[in-house]
């Protein structure tokens, strides 16, 4: 009976201790991350994402010419055009004009999707809603180009603040981009051969 009594307690012990382990994971995957970049004003968006649309309207111009050119884009430019495109969509939405003043200033709640670049990889986080909580996916990877698409090869990836295997995540990415509208926003300009990045920037290159 001594020892029944010990396999009852041990039983028990170790199931606390799975339900304890659970629990932490899943505050983990609720807990906000910390954000890859930090939004930027009304004012440094205009800014940014102006220096965007020129340096990819200089890109088409030179190809136009017939000269090969590639530029630099920081990640404060891409971010500002992201924040831009989200901001238009809001207010598209609410029947407002597009490119109405203060039309980049995001409303209370609404997060953008955050770049941050390094050395040769990329950092993404997504803000997304999943049983009425705010739940965070941020994912590394490579950028390139494959049949006129943006590709993506991923590194690592967390939900929240849990990490989870590359390995787990990566087919559900992939499988996600492949859907029609998600590939239909990757499709770029037909003379666009070259997406890399290089010492923490994203460098475009034309043929």
């Amino acid at each position: 009976m001594a020892g029944e009594g010990s396999t009852i307690s041990t039983w028990k012990i170790i199931r606390w201790g799975i339900f304890a382990c659970l629990l932490f994971m899943v505050l983990l995957l609720f807990r906000r991350p910390k954000p890859v970049t930090e939004l930027m004003s009304s004012d440094v968006v205009k800014a940014k994402s102006e220096s965007f649309d020129n340096k990819l309207q200089n890109l088409e111009v030179l190809h136009q010419r017939g000269e090969a050119a590639s530029f630099h884009f920081s990640a404060e430019e891409i971010n500002a055009a992201l924040q831009r495109s989200l901001a238009e969509q809001l207010a598209a939405s609410k029947g407002a004009p597009k490119g109405e003043a203060g039309s980049t200033e995001l409303p209370p709640g609404v997060r953008a999707t955050q770049v941050a670049l390094e050395d040769d990889h990329a950092t993404i986080q997504i803000a997304a809603q999943l049983m009425g909580r705010e739940i965070y996916l941020t994912v590394s990877a490579k950028v390139g180009v494959a049949d006129g698409h943006v590709t993506f090869d991923f590194l690592d990836g967390k939900i929240g603040n849990l990490t989870i295997p590359i390995g787990l995540l990566r087919k559900q990415l992939e499988k996600k981009l492949e859907e029609p509208d998600v590939q239909d926003k990757l499709k770029l300009p037909e003379y666009i051969t070259g997406l890399q990045i290089e010492k923490g920037q994203l460098v475009i290159s034309e043929k």
